[in-house]
């Protein structure tokens, strides 16, 4: 989940908002070509829908707040890939 590629390395808020999601289970239901796209596009959605997530660095400490909104918008996120994929199968 965390292969990133040469030259567009993800932020440290991008790698614990996956991290996170993968160990909570809130991308299970994500089609895995859908992966690569949702990675792409985790820095932005995080800083419309979470952007104090931002901010992180090698000294923060997450606190139990902003670890609910970066599940939060991470979960969104994760709905918003699979929702129009199970759509084109219905």
């Amino acid at each position: 989940m965390l292969r990133q590629p040469q030259f567009a390395p993800l932020s440290l808020a991008e790698q614990v908002a996956l991290l996170l999601a993968v160990s909570e289970g809130l991308l299970d239901e994500v089609p895995l070509d859908q992966l690569d796209p949702l990675r792409a596009s985790l820095g932005s959605w995080l800083a419309q829908q979470c952007p104090e997530a931002l901010a992180l660095d090698d000294q923060t400490t997450l606190s139990e707040d902003l670890r609910e909104r970066l599940m939060a918008a991470v979960q969104a996120l994760a709905r918003s890939v699979v929702m129009p994929a199970t759509a084109d199968q219905g």
